[in-house]
């Protein structure tokens, strides 16, 4: 299996990339899979494990969502500012906000190099 983390303890983030590949490409070749992860963020994680081929800590969440926005809408995800770094009136909430869609269009952020999809419901894998 891949690491998770190298030998250092930092993220492996090649062998991360090229699991999350091999993971994406059959979930593309066998729509029940894609059903299956999509529906169950248990599965979405034993089955990156394995198809990914990589050791996965328990504690990492693997979350799956159908690429139409209206499914997209319905998890937000946020990078967190630094506990005790203050409070102001001035912070971006779209800097720290990355998943799962671009909220608002912004151009440059990490949470936009995902392309809206060009179908108001785009086509399911096959099965």
């Amino acid at each position: 299996m891949k690491p998770w983390k190298d030998s250092n303890g930092d993220p492996d983030t090649v062998s991360r990339r090229d699991a999350a590949t091999e993971f994406l490409l059959a979930t593309l070749q066998d729509g029940s899979l894609w059903d299956k992860v999509v529906r169950s963020e248990s599965d979405a994680w034993t089955e990156f494990r394995s198809r990914g081929d990589i050791e996965l800590p328990k504690d990492v969440k693997v979350i799956c969502v159908d690429p139409n926005l209206s499914e997209r809408d319905k998890l937000v995800v946020f990078i967190m500012p630094p506990k005790g770094s203050g409070v102001t009136s001035t912070i971006d909430p779209l800097a720290h906000w990355v998943a799962a869609w671009p909220p608002y269009g912004r151009i440059g952020s990490a949470a936009a190099t995902t392309p809206e999809p060009t179908e108001p419901n785009p086509p399911k894998p096959k099965a």
